[in-house]
């Protein structure tokens, strides 16, 4: 490589790390009106934490789009220019669903795609009865454009077995989900990950997305889920969220962005906030951008191109935004 060339290189990374960079948040979380006596939706999760019997007092919060804005509006180096809404517990769930394909809908919100809590751990038709709430004509119309996938976690109190995820009737349902060509959204405890990676196998047409690098409450466990990490993104219709740090319970999340951008590459990793959990954990807004930043640094993996695609270009592909 010329001096010149390589001067030019330097002088393109100088300029992406300098500029404030506008993003594709995706994974959010919404809640409105959730308080006992209020008129919005329940939600037992935030209720629960807000009496001390959850991650903290930290979730006592309306957390708004307005509040998420607001979250990001004075970050020198970030800016969000579309989020993907991630079910979060708003009951009952399609309505849920509904509140935020409002939202969607309307030319003055961020939000730009619905993943939502359809009931795929029941089976199929539990699945199709969920989507005929949402769709038009009476059951019979389209599904609306701004629905883009589906989760239901696979954690909880306590916490559900390892391979859950092979359940007959879990299966079911995403065989009804991919019909309707809607992807899946896992999370999970790293123990989960092979199980995770036998079920990707079985629906080679289908999108899955992993959120938070598959490591929920995963620990210091870099070699074991490492390893499983990789046998996951060795399934090409798997991408992976690179966020949720605060969920980690790690001292240092860089050897796990890394080895998460390694197994997946570039082409097949996507950037998330996980607001407003990690705004309850007290973490500002971009501390997970930066620590994602830092990561594709120490890879030599920060030019424009590999930006634009971490940071946007991925995130249009598979929520299929314009």
């Amino acid at each position: 490589k010329s001096r010149r060339t390589a001067d030019a290189g330097e002088g393109e990374v100088q300029r992406s790390r300098r500029r404030r960079r506008t993003v594709i948040d995706t994974h959010v979380h919404l809640a409105r009106g959730w308080k006992e006596g209020q008129d919005g939706l329940s939600n037992s999760w935030l209720r629960g934490n807000s009496e001390g019997k959850g991650e903290g007092q930290g979730f006592n919060c309306e957390w708004t789009e307005e509040a998420y804005r607001r979250s990001f509006a004075d970050s020198p180096v970030v800016d969000v220019s579309q989020a993907i809404f991630v079910e979060c517990f708003n009951r009952p769930a399609a309505a849920e669903a509904r509140w935020v394909l409002d939202m969607v809908n309307d030319p003055a919100s961020i939000v730009a795609g619905v993943v939502a809590h359809v009931p795929v751990k029941e089976g199929a038709a539990a699945v199709e009865a969920f989507l005929a709430e949402l769709r038009g004509s009476a059951g019979r119309g389209e599904l609306p454009t701004g629905l883009k996938g589906a989760r239901q976690v696979f954690l909880g109190d306590p916490m559900p077995p390892a391979n859950a995820c092979l359940d007959p009737a879990f299966l079911d349902g995403l065989h009804a989900l991919s019909a309707s060509g809607l992807h899946w959204e896992f999370a999970c405890q790293p123990c989960a990950l092979p199980h995770v990676a036998t079920v990707c196998g079985k629906f080679p047409g289908m999108q899955f997305v992993l959120d938070h690098i598959g490591h929920n409450a995963g620990g210091e466990d870099l070699d074991t889920w490492s390893d499983d990490i990789r046998e996951v993104a060795k399934h090409e219709n798997v991408v992976c969220k690179l966020g949720a740090i605060e969920e980690w319970e790690v001292a240092d999340p860089l050897p796990y962005l890394r080895c998460a951008l390694e197994a997946f590459g570039v082409d097949r990793v996507l950037y998330e906030s996980n607001w407003f959990v990690s705004a309850a954990f007290g973490e500002p807004y971009d501390k997970t951008f930066s620590h994602v930043v830092q990561a594709l640094e120490s890879l030599g993996w920060d030019t424009e191109e590999h930006l634009e695609k971490v940071f946007t270009r991925n995130a249009c592909r598979v929520y299929r935004l314009d």
